[in-house]
């Protein structure tokens, strides 16, 4: 599948699903759909933990409370269960909002990294029970933070880069526009795609006055490679 061919990618996947079930058009299609919408779950699940776990004292339950829901996602397939599990964490973020001097992290970085947190030793987890509030979206809605300033991250980088590199540009533009309190770098130490990007970070720093800390987790020796 090219995935950066977006015209394409829903008729590429179409035929890989056809493919490798043999299943027909509406068993696919409710498929896709389910596989959908477990998937933007789990996404506002991240989103919302990572905007309460500071107000969850007890880190043991807040990793609790997370990791039923997630098995809750997962193991569900019937919509009714997806609108009660949507209230479930909707209601969680009402009963745990943060307070509105609680400083507000951005995670950048390698993309695939950020989507397994266990390969960066859960650093995302960490800073939320240091009682810091973290976000590494380009939109999610439970921040509330203004722009403020403005700043444009692509005004320090001149080399060519290529797609995942600009999303977390556009990201670093966003967090220091709305004047996040520190960003952190999360990149594998023997392969970075954002290199260019992890070059700016002492500019990035100087020039928008926001600390900004870079963190490179070698494959070998983190817990990742010591459990392979």
């Amino acid at each position: 599948i090219d995935i950066e061919n977006k015209k394409n990618f829903v008729t590429d996947l179409y035929k890989i699903l056809k493919k490798i079930s043999n299943a027909n058009d509406i068993e696919i299609t409710l498929a896709v759909i389910t596989g959908l919408k477990k998937f933007f779950l789990l996404e506002n699940l991240d989103k919302a933990f990572y905007f309460i776990r500071p107000e969850i004292a007890n880190l043991s339950k807040s990793e609790e409370l997370y990791d039923n829901l997630k098995n809750e996602i997962i193991n569900k397939n019937d919509l009714f269960s997806f609108m009660k599990i949507e209230k479930t964490i909707n209601t969680l973020v009402k009963q745990h909002q943060p307070h509105n001097n609680t400083p507000v992290i951005g995670i950048i970085g390698d993309s695939y990294s950020m989507l397994e947190p266990f390969s960066h030793q859960n650093t995302d987890k960490m800073l939320g029970s240091l009682g810091l509030i973290c976000d590494r979206w380009l939109i999610n809605p439970w921040i509330n933070k203004k722009k403020t300033k403005k700043i444009n991250v692509e005004s320090f980088i001149k080399n060519n880069y290529g797609s995942l590199m600009k999303k977390e540009i556009k990201k670093t533009s966003l967090y220091l526009q709305k004047d996040y309190d520190g960003l952190v770098f999360i990149s594998p130490f023997t392969c970075n795609p954002c290199d260019a990007l992890k070059t700016q970070l002492a500019t990035i720093q100087s020039v928008s006055q926001i600390p900004v800390i870079s963190l490179s987790f070698d494959s070998h020796t983190s817990t990742t490679g010591l459990q392979s």
